[in-house]
């Protein structure tokens, strides 16, 4: 479970990195800004479902819902940025 932790994480960072400091780079590898937000979405939605199941039993009564649903709103705003950016090519 550590290995999907970390790799998650890297994900994340990677994907910031892009979307802050080096946006064109990302451009060159075929990634808009569109799909660097929806990435960097996805990897926190599933960051926070990973905090949600990890969680020990007593502190998750009360963040475990709070962890799902804002993953689930991560993931609806990834999904709505896919849907509402324009294709091109």
């Amino acid at each position: 479970m550590s290995f999907i932790n970390l790799f998650v994480f890297c994900l994340f960072f990677v994907a910031l990195w892009f979307f802050i400091f080096d946006p064109g780079m990302a451009e060159s590898l075929g990634l808009g800004r569109a799909q660097l937000e929806m990435i960097m979405l996805q990897s926190v939605s599933f960051l926070l479902v990973l905090c949600a199941v990890q969680m020990p039993s007593k502190a998750a009564e009360g963040w475990r819902p709070a962890l799902l649903t804002l993953s689930f709103v991560a993931l609806s705003e990834s999904s709505l940025v896919a849907l509402l950016t324009p294709i091109t090519g």
